[in-house]
C-alpha cells in the first residue's frame, strides 16, 4: 500500500481524534444516576477508540471529551477535569497498545477475526476495570485531601458525618464502585460490538487504511 501524504495523514487522524472526542462527550451525557455517580456509554466508546486509533490518538480523544465534559456541564473544577483526562487517556491507549499486541503476537500480523472474540472481550474488560480501579483511587484520595467533605453535598453529608478519615474514605469509595463496575460491564460489552460491528465498515470505507497508511488492513 503507498503511503499517502504525512500532512494528509496528520489532519485526517486529527478529524477522527476530534470526532470520537465528541462522541465521548456525547456518551457522556447520555447519562443514568446510580448513586453517588452516573451510568454511560463513553467508556466503551473509549476503549472502541483505542481500536481504530494508535494509543496517543486514541488516548488523547478519550481523555479530551470527557475532560471536556467535566469543565462544562459535568460541574467540576480544572483539577477533577485533569484527572479524568489523564484516567481516560490510560483506558484508551491501554486498550490500543492491548490490541495491537494481541494482532502481534495472536493473529500473527493479522487482523482479529471472529476466532479471536474472546481476545476482543479481555482486552474491553482489562481496559475498562483499569479505569474503574484509577476512578476507586481518586475517589478514595479526594476523601483523604479534603476535595470531598460533609459540606460538598447531603449525600456527602450522610456518608462521612461522624466518620475517621480514611473510613469516610472507603465509604465514599465504595459509593462510586456499583455504578463504575456497571460502566465496566457495559463497556466489556459494547465496545466489543463496536469492533465488530462499526469496524469493518471503516475498513470498507477507507479510513482505517488513512489512518494506518503503511500497514495493510
Amino acid at each position: 500500500m503507498a503511503k499517502t501524504n504525512s500532512s494528509d495523514e496528520k489532519v485526517y487522524r486529527l478529524v477522527v481524534t476530534a470526532l470520537l472526542a465528541a462522541m465521548v462527550y456525547i456518551g457522556t451525557l447520555l447519562r443514568i444516576p446510580l448513586g453517588t455517580s452516573k451510568v454511560h456509554v463513553a467508556n466503551a466508546i473509549c476503549v472502541f477508540a483505542g481500536f481504530i486509533l494508535n494509543p496517543m490518538d486514541a488516548g488523547t480523544a478519550a481523555g479530551l471529551g470527557s475532560a471536556i465534559y467535566d469543565l462544562t456541564l459535568g460541574g467540576y473544577g480544572i483539577l477533577d477535569a485533569v484527572i479524568t483526562f489523564v484516567s481516560k487517556f490510560l483506558m484508551a491507549a491501554l486498550s490500543s497498545v492491548l490490541l495491537r499486541l494481541a494482532k502481534k503476537y495472536i493473529a500473527k500480523g493479522n487482523e482479529l477475526e471472529g476466532q479471536h472474540t474472546p481476545v476482543i472481550y479481555i482486552i474491553s474488560a482489562i481496559s475498562a476495570l483499569t479505569y474503574t480501579a484509577l476512578y476507586m483511587l481518586k475517589s478514595f484520595m479526594w476523601v483523604t485531601v479534603g476535595l470531598v467533605t460533609v459540606e460538598t453535598s447531603s449525600k456527602a453529608a450522610e456518608m462521612l458525618e461522624g466518620k475517621s478519615l480514611l473510613s469516610g474514605a472507603s465509604v465514599w469509595m465504595l459509593s462510586k464502585m456499583p455504578a463504575s463496575l456497571l460502566n465496566a460491564g457495559v463497556s466489556a460489552f459494547l465496545a466489543p460490538f463496536l469492533y465488530w460491528t462499526v469496524r469493518p465498515a471503516l475498513v470498507k470505507a477507507g479510513v482505517i487504511a488513512k489512518l494506518n497508511p503503511t500497514r495493510q488492513n
